[in-house]
């Protein structure tokens, strides 16, 4: 990794690495996980990320330091046009919208559901099984790399596409969990910034039941044991939402080390 890109990327011990930015909180790179057949997911090339509406002009010059190629929106068409996509007239990428739907809809269901995130992952990876597949085939393509994906707080949608990717790369089950309760530090971080920022906002995510607002180990875990058990691992499960078996050896063969 060069010097400038060391700077501006944090390092933890299991890999991944945050970048600091003015008004996006969740943008972490997830290569640096240990692949169980012993390789390693590559730094710099697939990135995770809240909403990218909110960068400043420095955050889109580490975005160049990057060479970003590719942005994958994951939000709904009426948070797109709400909250506005990414600049592409400031920085030009590949953009793709990929909607998968958000979890805050309906929130009533949460209320007094302990099982809420887990049934709603469960939901949305079995109601949208062609936007994952889409996904996968996009970061596979040999010219989409450097690429992000993101949602609105980079936790939900997000993290069911990271854990998705990661276990058809041979990331263990452990890594991935971790990789997804990482979200909670940086949901507080975005919360704090639009409550100076943006508090009409603010005032809106905290007014929904606290357990949407969370990234508990729990719900990855008890997602990823769904997602054996219904389909024997993230293979079965690709194969489920239509992934060619070439798409994937293509994705691991970029991606690997």
């Amino acid at each position: 990794m060069h010097n400038d890109l060391q700077a501006m990327i944090g390092t933890n011990s299991k890999g991944p690495k945050a970048l600091k930015m003015d008004g996006v909180f969740n943008f972490r790179d997830l290569g640096g996980y240990p692949t169980m057949n012993g390789g390693t997911v590559r730094e710099n090339l697939l990135f995770r990320s809240d909403d990218l509406w909110r960068l400043s002009d420095s955050d889109l010059g580490q975005l160049h330091k990057l060479s970003i190629r590719t942005v994958i929106d994951l939000r709904t068409d009426d948070e797109a046009d709400t909250r506005g996509r990414f600049p592409v007239e400031r920085y030009s990428v590949n953009y793709n919208h990929v909607s998968l739907a958000d979890i805050s809809a309906d929130n009533q269901k949460a209320v007094g559901n302990p099982n809420y995130l887990v049934d709603r992952y469960k939901e949305i990876l079995t109601t949208s099984p062609g936007n994952f597949a889409k996904v996968i085939s996009i970061l596979a393509n040999q010219t989409s790399l450097p690429a992000v994906f993101h949602c609105a707080v980079g936790k939900d949608r997000t993290g069911l596409v990271a854990a998705v990717t990661l276990g058809l790369l041979g990331v263990d089950d452990q890594n991935i969990v971790s990789d997804y309760a990482e979200s909670q530090q940086a949901m507080d971080r975005t919360l704090e910034w639009l409550g100076a920022e943006h508090p009409d906002l603010a005032a809106m995510l905290l007014s929904l039941p606290p357990i949407i607002l969370s990234a508990p180990s729990s719900a990855m875990e008890g997602t990823i044991n769904w997602i054996r058990e219904e389909f024997g691992n993230f293979e079965g499960y690709a194969k489920f939402a239509g992934v060619p078996s070439s798409e994937i050896s293509d994705l691991r063969s970029r991606l690997i080390a």
